[in-house]
């Protein structure tokens, strides 16, 4: 649900199911101008602390991708 310029989800994982589409999902958002927050996890992309957790999660969200990509490589040498 978008608030003016806030997007306001109760927690991030109801957003997505991937760390990284998250990401992608809230990176988009923030550079059109809305802010996200999770009113259960108190997380608030507006905040530097909120910005600190998305950062983390982009982290993840990499790490993850390329465990994907390690994981279709083996897959595909067998």
């Amino acid at each position: 649900m978008i608030f003016g310029d806030v997007f306001v989800i109760r927690r991030l994982d109801h957003c997505s199911r991937s760390v990284l589409d998250l990401y992608k999902i809230i990176e988009t958002l923030n550079k059109k101008g809305v802010s996200v927050k999770a009113t259960k996890q108190e997380i608030d992309t507006s905040t530097s602390s909120g910005k600190l957790v998305i950062e983390l999660l982009s982290i993840v969200a990499e790490f993850e991708r390329k465990a994907r990509f390690d994981n279709e490589k083996t897959a595909m040498a067998l």
